[in-house]
């Protein structure tokens, strides 16, 4: 395979400059929304402090979205 040129990486480059701010506010707007609807389940269910606080120290490590604390 051909080492890539120093062309090929002021391309990459620019093309990562133009698409990584869009999707990066894209997954601050999905995390936004997760977190809106975790708390809207979590009043659905009529938690109590203690009860989402247990659920956020008991979570598996890999949970979709961090606890609010972090």
């Amino acid at each position: 395979m051909p080492r890539p040129s120093p062309r090929d990486f002021c391309f990459l480059l620019s093309r990562f400059q133009l698409f990584c701010p869009p999707a990066r506010a894209l997954a601050a707007e999905t995390l936004n929304l997760e977190r809106a609807l975790n708390d809207l389940v979590n009043q659905a269910y009529g938690l109590t402090p203690a009860e989402i606080e247990l659920m956020w120290n008991t979570a598996p490590p890999r949970m979709p979205i961090r606890s609010p604390g972090t």
